[in-house]
């Protein structure tokens, strides 16, 4: 282990504590975490996660009294309707990539777990950089009856760079793609690389989105804007420590921290 990683372990095991004790007294505010996954199985890829990995971080999260909530639940809570639980989280996977429906359905509904699939509805491989196996319609309709479908655009661009026109087209046609091939109208969208803008958003606005993901790093908390939602990222390389760590608030914290030392 490196001297970068032991400083870090022992940082948050001093974080850790001190934040229970500041959410205790009122001082940091409780919100959810928004997990992001990509892949899920054994490709020698940081963004994909085996699947013996998903299952202990998921019955961590759970030993550790975080509940597992849906998309309806979260954007209930978002809009005021719902109280904010104590502990809370919600499952997000992106590119709907086949080893998810191979290796992570199964164990998701196992624990009655609600996730989110953001689909870019081209099903093109180039824009993704990676050769992994995307999920057919036909695998999508099927975990659509356990997952709830977003979508992730149509052709995975960065939105921002586009002409309005290209960009309301591209919008479009994911929902079009959606409605013909699992018979649902997105509201829920997730940015290819995390890149927006004010324009991108009212774009999804006008097109009936109501909540939008970035990969920015954090805890959703009430009176966020509902279309630059954070979301926690997991690789491979994360481990037990760091998600709890990020899933109560504490990531935020270390990252602060961290800057100082830039």
């Amino acid at each position: 282990m490196s001297i970068k990683h032991i400083i870090k372990y022992c940082l948050l095991a001093v974080l850790i504590p001190l934040h229970a004790v500041a959410r205790a007294l009122g001082i940091a505010r409780q919100g959810v975490a928004v997990l992001m996954y990509h892949g899920v199985g054994d490709e020698p890829w940081e963004f994909s996660v085996s699947s013996q990995t998903l299952k202990r971080q998921l019955d961590m999260l759970r030993r550790s009294g975080f509940q597992f909530i849906s998309l309806a639940v979260f954007e209930r809570i978002l809009r005021g309707e719902l109280a904010m639980p104590r502990r809370s989280v919600l499952i997000t996977f992106d590119d709907a990539y086949q080893s998810v429906a191979d290796n992570a359905v199964t164990e998701l509904r196992a624990r009655n777990i609600r996730p989110v699939l953001y689909v870019h509805t081209s099903r093109a491989q180039e824009p993704l950089g990676n050769t992994y196996t995307l999920m057919s319609w036909q695998a999508i309709r099927e975990g659509a009856k356990f997952m709830d479908v977003g979508s992730h655009s149509h052709a995975h661009p960065v939105l921002k760079e586009l002409s309005d026109a290209e960009l309301g087209d591209d919008i479009q046609k994911s929902i079009a793609v959606c409605h013909e091939e699992v018979g649902i109208t997105p509201t829920t969208f997730a940015y290819p690389g995390g890149k927006f803008s004010e324009r991108v958003i009212a774009a999804l606005r006008r097109h009936g989105f109501t909540t939008a993901f970035t990969i920015n790093q954090g805890l959703v908390r009430r009176g966020d804007n509902p279309f630059q939602l954070r979301r926690i990222g997991i690789t491979s390389h994360t481990t037990n420590l760091e998600l709890y760590a990020h899933a109560v608030g504490v990531g935020e914290w270390y990252g602060q921290i961290m800057k100082l030392f830039k």
